[in-house]
């Protein structure tokens, strides 16, 4: 647990637990009450219920502990006994893969991921299923409905406009981040270095309205499990696009900033930074983001090859890339998110 205190006394990580959205929340609920569903479900429910209601990291940390094994039992029992049944068990494992996605979930990847060991098949096989089509999912509803087609040349504004999330998807495939304003916040407020002379940030206020990369934290814990990268090989074409998109736009956000402010390489006048940066929390997220694609450019090549959204995705990744290296915002942040951690 040393390590993770430090990460969230860093302001890392939300202290308030995960942000679970209102259709989430109703789910949980509805598995809690069900008088149709079997009674592992409903104990499933009222467990995950009571996990929603904790809103500490390190509480929800512990009770999935507690939690996951009995989804494992679940599944050992549907196979040997036939009860619960199999739909009941899918319904544990999409719930339980949905908090992959949820705002503030980092800090529970590694112990939701670690589900997928003592899995049973067909269950081990159908939780990696559901996660790469979730991931699918997200990724098409951050995109514009022709991209493939040559339809992402678009800046920020556009990301996501001729696709509006639907349904539960829409509170977790948005690129504005409340975490973002929050981490802007926070650094702004606290005099950790961000506003010393001579500091890499100094004189530079929060950017407004900074958007988030929605996949990026997901595929970085996703990737790192070797039993998961089989599957996301098959949703590979539009999370590259999504992620693409999602840094151009970031980055884009703080050009057009430092623009605005009368100066295009970031300075304004008396020599002092532009009046806009990435807050931490993003920055980290951007950096998550960049390994992911680089990951996912190598290890899916051949899908990427093989599919006209695949060799788009492509294209849109290089671009996305030379545009990152030609610019110094990358680098100035990388820089001041390390100075700010040491």
């Amino acid at each position: 647990m040393s390590k993770l205190k430090k990460q969230q006394k860093k302001k890392r990580w939300s202290e308030v637990g995960v942000s679970c959205p209102a259709w989430y929340c109703s789910k949980v609920e509805q598995l809690a009450v069900s008088k149709a569903a079997s009674s592992e479900l409903r104990s499933f429910g009222e467990q995950l219920k009571a996990f929603l209601e904790l809103r500490s990291t390190y509480g929800e940390l512990e009770s999935l502990k507690k939690i996951c094994p009995l989804v494992v039992e679940a599944a050992e029992a549907s196979l040997a006994e036939g009860s619960p049944s199999a739909q009941d068990v899918h319904s544990m494992l999409s719930t339980l893969a949905e908090l992959l996605f949820l705002e503030n979930s980092r800090p529970l990847h590694r112990q939701l991921l670690a589900l997928l060991r003592p899995l049973p098949e067909p269950f081990g096989t159908a939780l990696g299923a559901v996660i790469c089509s979730r991931v699918d999912q997200l990724a098409q509803q951050t995109l514009p409905s022709d991209w493939a087609e040559g339809g992402c040349d678009v800046g920020p504004d556009k990301q996501g406009a001729d696709v509006a999330p639907a349904g539960p998807a829409a509170d977790v495939a948005g690129l504005q981040s409340p975490v973002a304003t929050q981490s802007a916040q926070d650094s702004s407020s606290k005099g950790d270095g961000a506003g010393r002379a001579g500091s890499p940030t100094a004189a530079l206020a929060a950017l407004p309205e900074t958007p988030a990369v929605p996949l990026g934290q997901a595929l970085t814990s996703l990737l790192g499990l070797p039993a998961m990268r089989p599957f996301l090989g098959a949703a590979a074409a539009p999370a590259v696009a999504s992620v693409v998109l999602s840094i151009k736009g970031v980055l884009s956000g703080v050009t057009a900033g430092a623009a605005g402010s009368g100066s295009a390489d970031g300075v304004v006048e008396g020599g002092g930074p532009a009046a806009l940066h990435i807050p931490p929390g993003v920055m980290e997220d951007v950096q998550d983001a960049v390994s992911a694609l680089y990951y996912m450019l190598t290890a899916y090549s051949h899908e990427l090859a093989g599919s006209q959204e695949g060799r788009r995705a492509v294209l849109l990744a290089a671009d996305a890339l030379l545009v990152a290296l030609k610019g110094s915002v990358l680098a100035r942040e990388t820089l001041a998110l390390t100075n700010r951690d040491l």
